[in-house]
């Protein structure tokens, strides 16, 4: 979604506005903080953390801590709450991405949309090309005519030309 001022290269998606948000409600999600575990509240806390660039990092000193805790990570990663605050981490997460895969979600509407358009496209290529089919018969057929006119008029010229000869060569005589 960014532009490599180096390479002098625009990322795939940049500018796509589905892929920006996309992308904004993954790091929230990821961000959030859950009151499931009163030990382990967010991903970081864990050991999952966003860097600048927007990658994730694994901090391993984090994740052996949360490893020895096993029963506090479980109620931090997939506690199914009330349906507020008390949600597991990636129980909440689980649920986002379910959503975004949905027949009403953004993945679907997005691919129908996409599709919506190739098709709509394929249609116009298809009436473009169709149009210049019959542009090239007409053209085609008017250069026939055109060729066959010249033709006619080559011999003409041919005649009158032999004709003036004759007219010059009997006034000679």
């Amino acid at each position: 979604t960014s532009y490599n001022a180096s390479t002098k290269k625009a990322g795939l998606f940049q500018g796509d506005a589905s892929a920006v948000g996309l992308l904004n409600q993954v790091r929230s999600n990821v961000s959030q903080s859950s009151a499931a575990s009163s030990t382990f509240a967010s991903f970081s806390s864990i050991g999952l953390e966003f860097q600048k660039d927007g990658s994730l990092k694994v901090n391993s000193t984090k994740l052996e801590a949360a490893l020895t805790n096993l029963p506090e990570l479980s109620k931090a990663l997939t506690n199914t709450g009330t349906g507020g605050n008390d949600i597991g981490l990636a129980k909440r997460f689980g649920t986002y991405t379910s959503g975004l895969l949905a027949a009403t979600g953004t993945f679907t509407s997005q691919t129908r949309s996409l599709q919506a358009s190739i098709a709509a496209n394929t249609k116009e290529q298809q009436r473009v090309n169709d149009r210049l089919a019959l542009t090239e018969q007409r053209l085609r057929a008017q250069y026939s005519a055109l060729d066959v006119t010249m033709s006619k008029y080559t011999a003409l010229n041919k005649y009158v030309a032999q004709q003036f000869s004759n007219f010059n060569n009997g006034n000679n005589s």
